[in-house]
């Protein structure tokens, strides 16, 4: 069993007074009412669409106007359909997006644990901009990243996810596209919902529970919505509950590499750390091979094949075994809205929202290789192996030891946001309407990595002797200085250390991050004249944005006094202005070969408090063939501004596994990274081009076909842990300044930081098809109800990054490891049945098979396919209560994810925890149940 240590009560447990009275209301009340259609497409969000919100690919409202830039919308119905607790979860099955920040990918990363960071195409979050009805959020790191599960997903109408590069539109980080999360406003009476599931296995229990009102008074000119929900997830803990992890599967160096036809790398099970065990394993001298058992007891162990750290089979641990491929969250918000009619044009709006997300998550036990020196008057020295190092004059001898008596290292994060927005928006004349608004945002983003070793006290700890005096057992250390405190730890067999030797030893490395934002925003949109084809539509405006940071740390982390985490102080601020101006133009209209032509263009210009000036555009070209068919395309210029972190950190520390060439071994090193004042902000140059088409001879039938193109310049990136030690070793001296080796030459540690130095290039296709049809049409007359078909596909056909001397095409690679591999296809499909109070969904999500290193061959490794997956995933649902027009007010569901309990395919990591799979593409909980309870009164 793991010892996490000290059990602490969690810091979301302590909510305010207005969550937890709707949350116990929501308790005692049943949940809501939808029917479970798929995915709306751009049309539809566009029908649907309140007349107070544009549509996000576009900052001008006009009706009949469709924009030229991609757009997927996922609507409540499908929310609901989907029944998860997050709604970061849902939207990462969309092909589009990439969950390399989730619950299931960040398992081993102390700084995000629990988050859920969008990101489109594979480009990594923070090129993927969040937006909140329209408007910036606050976030939640110091990497500018907003976490979804801060939001309330309950009173969520609909996401919007403009798939092409929208900053001239939204501003920095829209490279990749936007993600506005729209909620809902005319909210009448009481809303809410129930749901509880858990994994076929009895783990990954998850529990939600949500309520709304909302209402009108003073005749109608005034309306008020609050809402709150609680989400909890307990995450799957230990890899080795699932079957497909059991064999210990990892990536290591091949023993025989080097003979004939033997390739460098093979995917090997059984295996395990060659120089530690749990009770402590001899290494160096004629003892070498000696473990200890319970107790201390000295006996011989089981060795495998030796590869490098690793050893393939034999007697031993594999620190992997323990590890959790889903991290337990919980999460609570709470938001409220008053608006008030001041006249019949003007109308004031008054916002907040709150939210707190948390997990606590073991990551791993404290580990030594191989490199604890034991002297022969160690006082817990077993006396058989004292008098053989006696007999044959044996001074001292390494060993190695995982600590599990220590207890895990683990974190607990948790990240608290509030947010307040005020402002007015009004109408001049039949064709204007301006809106202004201020915004104050601040979150604090706390992590404490307990159970974490005081380096320095850890070795005194260990060095122990019998006081001459006393006969005591104490540290070496105390016998030079008697007031030290120092605890001697008992290092010979498992469960040795003691509560004093632990309390003495451990610490915790904590970091607290402050961030600030404040934004004010004016704009103006309407008709400014008429052309030939029609009215000329502008929107122009003005923005500000202020941002500040203050993270502080722990005393002991800004001395490198532990062995993980070691955080650092940050300290930055900066100020935006940017000023928009778009356009629609309308070239024909109503003519044989064209019912119309509208041409949209947009610019920005931004001047950054640190980077100076920056402008952004784009250009769009709207062709309606006729009713049925429509072309579509866009050319932007985007930017991603450097983040607070890559500007001012002063460093972190975590650990990598790396292979140095120059000793020919994999070793395991300390890596260091820092921030930058100089970078500039990153251009990219967007390309998109695509055709609608929904004919009239097939009604109900909608498809559309993108493709798209981003070519990202002057890239925020870090040189490779491998890339510069390869470097180095290739004959780049100026990277060797980087690495720090010891005495006898082996790489210890080495240092990064930020530079514009990268490019990233990406192009694909997205294809989405939609169906809806009634029963009685589909088979003449004799079937009841409707049915809806839908798919939506991406091919990616490159996926390019150039660190300035490596070009590496990662489509296709499919390991964690290579950080931003992706499949070359992927899909979901669904059908939705309707029958009065009976809706049955299914949907399909199809990952494609690849490479576990796209730049492998034959020499590299040994099996380098892996095959694609297919999950299946059930919705049943059922109207109890519906009211006079059919629409549901009392209802009940059950859905099943991963209904074939599909597992995911063996691509194991080479870290020393190692993974079996990759968590950011696959599903790692396997079967899972849950059900649930709606209602709206």
């Amino acid at each position: 069993m793991r010892r996490y240590g000290h059990v602490k009560k969690s810091r979301l447990e302590n909510t305010s007074g207005l969550s937890t009275s709707v949350i116990a209301l929501s308790a005692a009340v049943a949940a809501a009412t939808s029917s479970l259609p798929t995915i709306a497409a751009e049309k539809q969000a566009e029908k649907n669409v309140l007349e107070e919100i544009s549509i996000t690919a576009s900052r001008i409202q006009r009706s009949g106007f469709s924009a030229p830039t991609p757009t997927t919308v996922f609507n409540r119905d499908f929310l609901d359909a989907r029944a998860e607790t997050s709604l970061g979860d849902v939207l990462n099955e969309s092909p589009q997006f990439f969950a390399s920040r989730s619950p299931a990918a960040n398992t081993l990363n102390a700084n995000i644990v629990g988050a859920n960071f969008m990101d489109l195409r594979g480009f990594g979050p923070n090129r993927t901009l969040v937006l909140l009805d329209g408007r910036r959020v606050v976030p939640t790191t110091d990497g500018n990243l907003v976490d979804l599960n801060l939001f309330p997903s309950a009173l969520v109408e609909r996401v919007e996810v403009v798939t092409g590069g929208a900053s001239a539109a939204w501003g920095s980080d829209a490279v990749t596209g936007v993600v506005n999360v729209i909620l809902k406003s005319d909210m009448d009476g009481f809303e809410g919902s129930i749901q509880t599931g858990q994994s076929e296995v009895g783990d990954a229990e998850e529990y939600k529970a949500s309520l709304g009102w909302g209402g009108s008074f003073a005749n109608d000119r005034a309306r008020i919505m609050v809402g709150a929900e609680l989400f909890e997830t307990k995450g799957v803990v230990d890899q080795k509950s699932r079957s497909w992890a059991r064999d210990e599967w990892q990536l290591v160096q091949n023993p025989n590499f080097g003979m004939e036809g033997e390739p460098q790398f093979i995917t090997a099970s059984n295996v395990k750390i060659l120089p530690s065990t749990r009770g402590g394993f001899i290494t160096s001298g004629p003892l070498a091979g000696t473990q200890f058992g319970e107790g201390g007891v000295p006996m011989s162990r089981e060795l495998g094949t030796p590869s490098g750290l690793f050893m393939i089979g034999g007697d031993g641990v594999n620190l992997g075994a323990d590890t959790s491929t889903y991290q337990p969250v919980e999460q609570h918000a709470a938001f409220s809205r008053f608006e008030y009619d001041i006249t019949q044009n003007v109308t004031g709006f008054v916002e907040g929202s709150w939210g707190k997300s948390g997990s606590e998550n073991a990551i791993l036990e404290p580990w030594n290789f191989g490199s604890l020196v034991i002297t022969a008057d160690n006082a817990y020295l077993p006396d058989s192996i004292r008098q053989t190092m006696m007999d044959q004059g044996i001074p001292s001898f390494t060993m190695g030891r995982l600590y599990t008596d220590l207890g895990a290292m683990a974190t607990d994060t948790w990240a608290e946001t509030y947010r307040i927005a005020g402002g007015v928006r009004g109408k001049i004349g039949d064709n204007w309407s301006w809106d202004a608004y201020y915004e104050y945002g601040k979150t604090k983003n706390n992590t404490d990595l307990f159970n974490n070793p005081n380096v320095a006290r850890w070795s005194l700890a260990q060095d122990s002797v019998i006081d001459p005096n006393n006969g005591q057992v104490v540290c070496r250390s105390t016998l030079i200085d008697p007031s030290n405190g120092c605890v001697p730890l008992n290092v010979f067999g498992p469960n040795a250390a003691t509560d004093a030797a632990r309390d003495y030893i451990l610490g915790t490395a904590s970091r607290a991050v402050r961030f600030e934002q404040h934004v004010a925003a004016l704009s103006v949109q309407g008709e400014a004249f008429d052309n030939w084809a029609g009215a000329v539509s502008v929107a122009a405006g003005i923005e500000y944005r202020e941002e500040d940071i203050v993270a502080t740390a722990d005393e002991l982390s800004l001395e490198n006094a532990f062995l993980i985490g070691n955080y650092k102080g940050l300290t930055g601020s900066r100020d935006v202005k940017e000023v928009f101006v778009e356009t629609i133009v309308p070239l024909l209209a109503d003519k044989p070969f064209a019912k119309g032509i509208d041409l949209n263009l947009a610019g920005r210009v931004t001047d950054y408090s640190l980077s100076g000036t920056a402008t952004t555009w784009k250009a769009g070209l709207n062709y309606q063939l006729n009713d049925e068919l429509r072309f579509r395309g866009t050319v932007s210029r985007d930017i991603r501004a450097p983040n607070m972190n890559e500007l001012f950190s002063p460093g972190g520390m975590l650990f990598a596994t790396v292979f140095d060439p120059f000793n020919q071994e994999s070793v395991t090193i300390r890596r260091f990274t820092q921030g930058n004042v100089d970078l500039d902000p990153e251009e990219a140059d967007t390309h998109t081009l695509g055709v609608v088409y929904e004919p009239r001879w097939l009604e109900g039938f909608q498809a559309s076909f993108d493709y798209y193109d981003i070519d990202l310049g002057g890239a925020i990136a870090q040189l490779g842990i491998q890339s510069t030690i390869n470097r180095c070793f290739e004959g780049a001296t100026d990277l060797c300044q980087f690495l720090t080796r010891d005495e006898s030459g082996s790489l210890v540690s080495l240092l990064q930081t930020n530079y514009n130095l990268a490019s990233q290039k990406t192009s694909g296709f997205d294809l989405e098809l939609g169906y809806t049809v009634q029963m009685s049409d589909l088979i003449g007359g004799a079937g009841n109800g409707s049915i809806s078909f839908r798919l939506v596909t991406t091919y990616v056909d490159e996926l390019i990054f150039d660190d300035g001397n490596v070009v590496e095409d990662r489509v296709g690679s499919l390991s964690q490891e290579i950080g931003g591999g992706l499949p070359q296809w992927r899909g979901t499909a669904s059908v939705t049945y309707s029958n009065g109070p009976l809706t049955y969904f299914l949907q399909g999500r199809y990952i494609g098979g690849g490479k576990y290193d796209s730049t492998f061959d034959e020499t590299d490794i040994d099996d380098n396919d892996v095959p694609s997956v297919v999950y299946l995933d059930t919705t049943l649902a059922y109207d109890i209560l519906q009211n006079d027009d059919g629409e549901s007010r009392l209802q009940v569901f059950a859905t099943v994810n991963n209904l074939l309990d599909e597992d995911p395919p063996l691509v194991p990591t080479s870290f020393f925890v190692p993974r079996a799979t990759n968590g950011i593409l696959y599903d790692v909980i396997g079967r899972r149940f849950t059900a649930g309870i709606r209602f709206n009164f």
